[in-house]
């Protein structure tokens, strides 16, 4: 990873980095961004595309712990597993033209510590549990919020993005 590439560190949050992530990749699709999601030990990472990016991602990398992790955002090549570690590398301002963001990677970190801080002191709290409630009884199935499909688990309740397939929360079929 090069030197120049922005990277932010939060420090004493004890936020609960998954649901951090969840966030992130809501905030992509919100902007028209297709996603893919990868987490393996300290490792979340969520890569963003459009198809005029080609091959390339916008990644936003979140490593450590909930007490203390790093935020690095960049583009690399798209990785089609979390074997294959994402190679970083500053926005250049074309692609920042092509996104019509100049101001890509300011908007992000901001966009995290605003989550980051809602999200503090989660870590831990946030418990899967498949409910008994058979899916006749849900009233509430979608709605749009910010112009983002929600679908609601007929399982466990939570709040998932339409193009998700499975349940973030308790990983049941939405669909």
């Amino acid at each position: 990873m090069s030197n120049d590439v922005p990277t932010q560190i939060f420090n004493g949050y004890n936020c609960d980095l998954g649901q951090l992530q969840k966030s992130v990749a809501i905030h992509f699709v919100g902007k028209g961004f297709f996603i893919t999601n990868f987490h393996k030990a300290t490792l979340y990472v969520v890569q963003a595309y459009k198809n005029f990016l080609g091959n390339r991602a916008i990644i936003c990398q979140i490593v450590g712990t909930p007490e203390k992790f790093d935020v690095t955002i960049g583009i690399g090549d798209k990785i089609s597993n979390i074997n294959t570690l994402p190679t970083i590398t500053k926005i250049s301002f074309g692609t920042r033209m092509q996104l019509d963001d100049p101001l890509i990677e300011r908007n992000l970190f901001s966009f995290m510590s605003t989550q980051a801080e809602l999200n503090r002191n989660t870590f831990g709290v946030f418990t899967p549990t498949i409910s008994t409630v058979s899916p006749v009884q849900v009233v509430k199935e979608r709605e749009i919020v910010r112009e983002i499909e929600v679908i609601y688990c007929r399982y466990c309740g939570a709040k998932n993005n339409a193009r998700l397939s499975n349940c973030s929360t308790c990983n049941a079929a939405l669909h």
